[in-house]
């Protein structure tokens, strides 16, 4: 009966370790920009003639790694994935220049267009065209860029300034020594048990030398048993590895487009 009451012990325990991996796993994460489901617009001559492409699937402009918007439609010879490429590096090239302060950042009409600048650089055009595709003015689909590039400009510079880059660093210090620690309990507590198995497997085979059926005797369920938790304990190593290694790449989004 002791050697149960410890078996069970351990597992209460490791089931309650679990439990909190588990729920400290899941705590959303800070948020990032949502895909926004408007087309976007490129820059290319107005004048030269457009072809209707309602029908082919938008292109997301995404800006490191966050979706801020989608275009669909081409302009002039610019294909829609073109534009979002030429979107996205003027997106970049701006949110690099620090002289460029967010209040800089503006919609002009130009030219029956609605142009979103960064400071003194041209970031998006929107035509009539860009708007009809997603039902809406083309002066409130070019305010809607606006707002999407600020704040993905705004975030991009947050994220590189040394107080952040710190943050960043410690806390996935600390998270990698939380994961070994985890490891380490999790190796420990099922050693604790299947030693205890051990233990009464052989007791157990120490009082009764037979039994009807070889499948219940104590010798098969002991190794069965055994084998069952050190399989289990594999599956929950890795499936740690699995939580810590997706945590510790959306803390270090940072390096995954620093040029």
């Amino acid at each position: 009966m002791g050697g149960k009451r410890y078996i069970k012990g351990w597992a209460l325990f490791l089931g309650g370790l679990l439990l909190i991996l588990a729920a400290s796993a899941i705590a959303p994460s800070r948020a990032v920009s949502q895909d926004v489901s408007v087309p976007e617009v490129i820059e290319v001559d107005p004048n030269t003639p457009q072809t209707d492409t309602d029908d082919r699937q938008p292109v997301p402009v995404i800006v490191d790694g966050a979706t801020l918007f989608s275009i669909r439609q081409p302009l002039g010879l610019s294909t829609a994935e073109e534009r979002a490429q030429q979107i996205t590096d003027r997106i970049l090239a701006v949110a690099r220049d620090s002289d460029i302060s967010l209040n800089d950042f503006k919609v002009v009409e130009q030219a029956g267009m609605a142009v979103v600048y960064g400071g003194p650089n041209l970031i998006v055009r929107v035509t009539d065209a860009d708007g009809v595709a997603v039902n809406v003015d083309r002066q409130v689909l070019a305010n809607s860029y606006l707002e999407q590039i600020r704040t993905a400009v705004d975030r991009y510079r947050e994220e590189r300034q040394s107080g952040y880059l710190t943050q960043a660093i410690l806390s996935s210090l600390a998270a990698t020594l939380a994961f070994i620690i985890l490891v380490i309990v999790v190796c420990f507590i099922f050693s604790q048990i299947i030693k205890s198995l051990i233990n009464w497997r052989d007791r157990a085979r120490q009082r009764q030398q037979k039994t009807v059926f070889w499948i219940f005797s104590p010798q098969a369920i002991g190794d069965v048993s055994v084998d069952f938790l050190r399989t289990l304990r594999s599956f929950i190593i890795v499936g740690l590895l699995l939580l810590y290694v997706p945590a510790l790449y959306r803390r270090y989004r940072y390096f995954r487009s620093l040029r």
